[in-house]
């Protein structure tokens, strides 16, 4: 995670970006990076971190109107101190009882790829989502790709003043590819353009009886009315994006995680993206889709700033 090597030219701006990619790790923490003379011209770049405990069992309950809902698991972000992170979940929400799997390697076998997988495997249906590319790791990287897919077939449910009152079968398909490539001075102002291909296709469905009883649910309580469905849609093209840059990290303590800090960005962040999914492509109607993004903020001390975001889709 060290954006230099012995040899190198003093450069300040990676000496911080390298402690601040650190920092990002779950399982370090007072994590320092500084340049201290040496003879001559030469400097020796000392670098300190603290293990922190990364193994975290997990355990809730809670009732009320007469219903539970309870999970127990285990979660580990430095597996075998390999800094692969897994965790396991059982729970039981409201009728719903699932197993819950992850596993996230961001070095993937060693290499600049990061590899995510999750299953979800619940009594009403399952859900898979796997990711894998290159990833952004700092400022200074100059491309970035990834693919991924996300799909589910599950029991979708509404609900009313607390009181569950619809339910219907949901299929969705979210596949999608993208690769970037980064230009501009890191320190000052970066620019990233992305192009890839989307595919979102979501089906919805009458509610069957075998549903009702794996929810343990009453037909003439929650209702399954065809008539209140949602349409389906897909939407399936290319999609561009442009994104500007301007640091300004600012670190602070995290609430909730002794001695760990976290960096907030407060300079300029802008993004937009646009997809085009055209009928002829194998979307249900034609559509350009839409969004922005932009958040700013600034620093009143070393220990307090404030931080804004907005956006349109």
């Amino acid at each position: 995670e060290l954006y230099f090597k012995e040899g190198d030219k003093l450069d300040p701006f990676l000496v911080e970006e390298s402690e601040r990619i650190l920092r990002t790790l779950g399982y370090l923490r007072n994590v320092l990076v500084v340049a201290k003379p040496a003879e001559g011209d030469f400097v020796d770049i000392v670098v300190q971190a603290q293990d922190t405990w990364t193994f975290i069992p997990q355990m809730s309950y809670s009732s009320g109107t007469g219903r539970k809902r309870q999970s127990i698991g285990l979660s580990e972000s430095d597996l075998l101190g390999w800094g692969k992170r897994a965790e396991l979940m059982y729970n039981e929400d409201y009728g719903r009882t699932g197993l819950e799997a992850v596993y996230d390697d961001k070095r993937f076998f060693g290499t600049p790829y990061r590899l995510l997988g999750a299953f979800f495997s619940r009594n009403d249906g399952d859900r898979t989502i796997i990711v894998f590319g290159k990833p952004f790791r700092s400022l200074v990287d100059t491309e970035s790709w990834t693919v991924s897919g996300d799909v589910l077939d599950t029991v979708g449910r509404l609900f009313e003043n607390g009181d569950e009152r619809y339910i219907y079968r949901q299929r969705k398909q979210d596949l999608g590819m993208r690769y970037t490539v980064a230009s501009g001075v890191a320190e000052v102002k970066l620019r990233r353009f992305s192009f890839g291909y989307e595919y979102d296709n979501a089906e919805f469905k009458q509610a069957t009886q075998s549903d009702y009883e794996d929810l343990d649910l009453d037909p003439d309580e929650v209702s399954n009315a065809p008539a209140l469905l949602a349409d389906n849609r897909r939407y399936t093209g290319p999609s561009f994006s442009y994104q500007v840059i301007r640091q300004d990290f600012a670190p602070m303590n995290y609430i909730d995680r002794f001695e760990r800090v976290e960096d907030y960005n407060l300079g300029e962040d802008f993004s937009a993206s646009l997809t085009t999914a055209p009928e002829f492509l194998g979307s249900l109607e034609d559509a350009l889709l839409v969004n922005a993004n932009r958040s700013t903020g600034h620093r009143f001390s070393h220990d307090a700033f404030w931080r804004g975001e907005a956006g349109i889709s």
